[in-house]
């Protein structure tokens, strides 16, 4: 295929030589600061992005729908989600080594979250026994009402679930740490 803009051999997959393609990206680029300086979305330059983004919602839509597709293709091909190399198990969306990474960060990232909602609820001490040990601690309902507070909110039954809930929710009152 030939370059759209010159008689060159275009790059492989696009309609432009690698001249053409840079000076498009640079020219981009140059629309793209424009358009935010502008108050427009910085892909499309039509529509305003709503506060606290660079795009506008229509975009930002095509551009997940994008990245799950392409996220689907590569779990199709028994590709890794985060490295991109083969999958020793095409059945998973991560290989080994960059699931056990993953589980590693979110082990961390819950035993932080934990911390930070017993520290909010008085500290890690067990309300009936005083147990201190934060293995065995979780929080409980002061009203004893934990099983009508699961239905109305949909938080499953994962232990992180709650201590996520109390944080995203600014830690509200009526919750104390309990021994398991």
């Amino acid at each position: 295929m030939r370059c759209s803009r010159c008689e060159l051999e275009a790059e492989p997959g696009k309609r432009k030589c690698s001249t053409h393609l840079a000076q498009a990206v640079k020219e981009q680029g140059w629309r793209s600061r424009k358009w935010i300086e502008s108050g427009l979305c910085d892909r499309c330059g039509k529509n305003a992005p709503d506060d606290g983004h660079k795009r506008c919602k229509k975009c930002r839509r095509q551009q997940n729908k994008a990245a799950k597709e392409y996220q689907k293709e590569l779990f199709r091909r028994g590709i890794c989600l985060k490295c991109c190399e083969k999958s020793a198990d095409a059945s998973k969306r991560y290989c080994a080594g960059c699931l056990k990474k993953r589980n590693e960060h979110s082990r961390t990232y819950y035993d932080r979250v934990k911390c930070e909602v017993f520290e909010a609820y008085g500290g890690a001490r067990c309300n009936c026994c005083g147990e201190t040990t934060v293995q065995f601690l979780s929080m409980d309902h002061e009203q004893n009402n934990g099983a009508e507070h699961r239905r109305s909110t949909g938080f499953g039954k994962a232990w992180a679930s709650i201590f996520l809930w109390l944080k995203r929710n600014g830690f509200p009152p009526g919750f104390q740490a309990g021994a398991l």
